[in-house]
């Protein structure tokens, strides 16, 4: 149901398109939902990548809610150094832009569980 949605939106769209890559990152996250992952990592790289090619750059909300959705998944297969990576490298791109900031790394709870992990980590 999913892929079929996704293919319509292609076909209505176009494969490089703004609405493609929302399209591809839907699926992307109830492939996550689902425990699919490894379809969810192959669809939320994919996602990433279109965005960056349309030119969305650190300002783009909806480029750095695929990166979040990235180091989501990175967590949930136990890839912590990967999501950590990920999550920093949004925290960086971001630092200018504290709005954008907060509604991409503070809508739930993985990016200080990390933090919060690595100070334990370092504190032992």
């Amino acid at each position: 149901m999913a892929l079929k949605a996704l293919a319509e939106q292609v076909q209505r769209f176009g494969r490089e398109t703004p609405q493609t890559a929302a399209a591809l990152q839907e699926v992307a996250v109830l492939a996550i939902a689902r425990g699919r992952y490894d379809d969810a990592d192959r669809l939320i790289r994919l996602t990433v990548d279109l965005y960056e090619r349309l030119g969305h750059g650190p300002e783009s909300r909806a480029r750095d809610m695929a990166r979040h959705h990235l180091a989501i998944l990175q967590l949930l297969t136990g890839r912590e150094a990967d999501a950590e990576a990920t999550f920093g490298a949004l925290a960086r791109d971001l630092k200018n832009q504290p709005e954008l900031a907060f509604s991409v790394l503070a809508r739930d709870l993985a990016y200080p569980y990390l933090l919060i992990r690595r100070e334990h980590a370092e504190g032992q």
